[in-house]
């Protein structure tokens, strides 16, 4: 979680992901800086991504589902489906955090 998000790998961001939506849906998000930081740094990169989430990731763990992970809402990836699964788990993790 310290390194900048510009520095992250795929795996990294998954569990990135994962971990900020569970501290966003907890409420604590706001209440810490570093959070706030990091939510801070998730929207610039939407902004410069125009709205979308910029970044393609290609893991397996973002394109499956199992009992414990999951980030794919769309049934492919393919024809950049990526940026719409990506951008609502980025919006869902600012929502909750209070800060859209």
């Amino acid at each position: 979680m310290k390194k900048s998000l510009h520095e992250f790998q795929p795996r990294d961001w998954f569990f990135w992901f994962h971990n900020m939506e569970l501290f966003a849906r907890m409420g604590i998000v706001d209440k810490i800086p570093f959070l706030v930081q990091k939510a801070d740094e998730l929207k610039e990169m939407l902004a410069a991504g125009k709205g979308f989430f910029p970044i393609k990731l290609y893991s397996r763990p973002f394109e499956q589902w199992s009992v414990y992970t999951g980030l794919a809402l769309e049934d492919s990836w393919k024809n950049e489906r990526w940026k719409y699964d990506l951008t609502f788990r980025s919006l869902l993790i600012l929502k909750y955090a209070g800060l859209l």
